[in-house]
């Protein structure tokens, strides 16, 4: 699990799906900046729904560290949602990112699920009790 490197806290506030590697894994940015603010926005943020647009990440300036995981799971993620835009999950609507669980057999005990706005240790903490580990790495 990373450490926090900052004195202030960090907050999620974007998650990319990078695609898959050769292990079959998924591989996810989580982007944190060390501010929440209603400045902060990508492309087509406003677009109903969310895959109907280009939707980016939020500028650089924005983003503090780069979060990286590995999984076999499958994260639902915003900006492939058919049904919500990305400032749905800025107002609470919806989550960033959501364990897919359509092929499960059975609910699972713990769903994992990402808010925009949730601090670099909630994330760890969801993670680490999935045994995934979270690669944090600053922008500079």
């Amino acid at each position: 699990m990373s450490n926090q490197t900052e004195t202030e806290p960090l907050y999620l506030i974007y998650i990319n799906h990078l695609g898959t590697n050769w292990r079959e894994h998924n591989i996810y940015e989580f982007l944190f900046s060390n501010i929440i603010d209603p400045s902060i926005e990508g492309e087509d943020w406003d677009v109903y729904p969310a895959s109907n647009g280009n939707v980016t990440p939020p500028k650089e300036e924005y983003i503090k560290y780069i979060g990286v995981i590995e999984t076999e799971l499958d994260l639902l993620v915003i900006r492939d949602s058919e049904t919500f835009s990305v400032w749905d999950c800025v107002d609470g609507i919806v989550p960033l990112g959501y364990e897919n669980i359509v092929d499960y057999e059975e609910y699972p005990k713990h769903r994992l699920i990402f808010n925009y706005g949730v601090t670099l240790d909630v994330v760890n903490k969801l993670a680490y009790g999935r045994d995934i580990t979270l690669n944090l790495k600053k922008i500079e």
